[in-house]
C-alpha cells in the first residue's frame, strides 16, 4: 500500500493548484492520508458507484467523505458531495420512523445553506420531528444510536438546541437496555443480552460498539457544553472509550466478538475503524487524554491501513448482518468506506494537534 499511495501522493500534490488547494499546508503524512482516501474514493467510484439510494449504508459512506471533503478542503470531493445533494434533492426514503432512514440527514444538516435545503427544510424538519416524538421504541439496536441521534443533534443545533432533552432521553431508554454496567459495553439488541459464547462470556458485537462510540462522537459535537446532556454524553464516552482501549488487539484492530477474541479468527476493519475515529475524535476535543489513548491510535492507523488494498479497495469488512460471524476477508462494503473516510479525516487532525 505504501509504494502506491506515494505514487498517488505525487499525482495528488500537482493537482492541488486545481483543487484551489494548498498542499504545503500539510505534512507528508497528511498528505498520504488524504491521497489513500481519494484512492478508496477513486476505486468505489470505478467498482461500484454509490448509488441515488439514501438508505443507511449510502448514509455512512458519505458522512464519512463529507467529513474528510470539509476537513482537507479538497474541492474535488466537496464538489462530488455537491452533485449527489443536488441529484437526490435533499430526500429521505423508507419509514421515517426507521433509524437507518434518516441517517442521510446528518448530511442534508450539514448543507442547510444550499438552495435545495432551504426549499425542503421545513418537510424534513416535520420527518425528523415525528422521529423526535415518536413513543415506538424504534433505537432498539445499537446501530441505531449512530444512524438517529447526530442527525437529531444537528437539527437541535439549528433549532437552538430545542431537542437535545427529547433526544437524550431516547439514547438513555437506549442505553438502560443495551449497556451492560458489568462490561462498559452495549449488547447489539435485547436478544444478545442473555446469549453467551463459547467460554461462558457474553457475546458484543465489535461494529455495534463501533457504532455507538462514533455516534456518540457526531452527537456531543452538537450539544452545548453548558447542557447538562453534554455531561451524560461525554462522561458514557470516556468510559466506553476506556474500556474498548483495553480491548486493542496487538495489531491495531479489535476482535469481532469483543467479549471472545479466540472465538472468531478476524477483525472487522469496519468496526475498528469506527473505534478508531471515536477515541481519535475525543482526544482532538479533549474529552480523552492525549497521554492515555496515543498508542491506541497510532496502533489504529497502523492496523487500519493493513485492510487497504494498492487499488484503494477497504477490505475485511464483515458484511450486513447483526452479530459476528465468519465471512471473505477480502470482502468490501460501502458504508466499510464510509467508516475508513471517518478515522481518515479525524487523524488528519489529530496529526495537525
Amino acid at each position: 500500500m505504501r509504494l502506491i499511495t506515494i505514487i498517488i501522493l505525487i499525482i495528488y500534490a500537482s493537482s492541488c493548484s486545481v483543487n484551489n488547494f494548498n498542499y504545503e499546508d500539510w505534512s507528508v503524512l497528511q498528505l498520504e492520508i488524504i491521497a489513500t482516501g481519494k484512492l478508496s474514493h477513486s476505486w468505489q467510484e470505478t467498482s461500484n458507484p454509490i448509488s441515488q439510494e439514501t438508505d443507511w449504508s449510502n448514509a455512512v459512506y458519505l458522512i464519512g467523505l463529507y467529513r474528510l471533503a470539509e476537513i482537507s478542503n479538497d474541492k474535488e470531493l466537496q464538489n462530488y458531495l455537491r452533485n449527489w445533494l443536488t441529484i437526490t434533492d435533499f430526500k429521505i426514503q423508507g419509514n421515517s420512523l426507521n433509524p437507518d432512514n434518516i441517517a442521510i440527514s446528518y448530511l442534508y444538516l450539514q448543507n442547510y445553506f444550499d438552495n435545495n435545503w432551504i426549499k425542503r427544510s421545513n418537510e424534513i424538519e416535520i420527518i425528523l420531528t415525528n422521529h423526535i416524538s415518536d413513543t415506538s421504541f424504534s433505537w432498539w439496536f445499537a446501530d441505531a444510536l449512530f444512524m438517529a441521534p447526530p442527525a437529531l443533534s444537528a437539527l437541535s443545533t439549528i433549532n437552538n438546541s430545542k431537542y437535545d432533552k427529547d433526544i437524550n432521553n431516547k439514547w438513555v431508554n437506549t442505553k438502560d437496555l443495551l449497556f451492560s454496567e458489568k462490561d462498559s459495553l452495549y449488547f447489539r439488541d435485547k436478544k444478545f443480552n442473555n446469549h453467551q459464547t463459547r467460554s461462558g462470556e457474553d457475546q458484543f458485537w465489535l461494529r455495534g460498539n463501533g457504532w455507538v462510540i462514533a455516534g456518540l462522537a457526531l452527537t456531543i459535537e452538537h450539544v452545548s457544553k453548558n447542557a447538562e446532556e453534554y455531561i451524560f454524553y461525554t462522561d458514557h464516552f470516556t468510559i466506553l472509550a476506556e474500556k474498548l482501549k483495553t480491548l486493542q488487539l496487538n495489531n491495531g484492530l479489535w476482535s469481532l466478538d469483543l467479549a471472545d477474541e479466540t472465538r472468531f479468527k478476524q477483525e472487522d476493519s469496519s468496526g475498528s475503524a469506527l473505534i478508531c475515529f471515536g477515541i481519535t475524535w475525543g482526544i482532538n476535543n479533549k474529552i480523552l487524554e492525549r497521554s492515555n489513548f496515543s498508542h491506541t491510535i497510532d496502533n489504529c492507523y497502523d492496523g487500519i491501513t493493513q485492510s487497504i488494498n494498492e487499488d484503494g479497495s477497504f477490505i475485511n469488512v464483515q458484511p450486513i448482518g447483526p452479530k459476528p460471524f465468519n465471512y471473505d476477508p477480502g470482502n468490501t462494503e460501502i458504508f466499510g468506506s464510509g467508516t475508513l473516510f471517518l478515522f481518515l479525516s479525524e487523524y488528519l487532525l489529530y496529526l495537525e494537534s
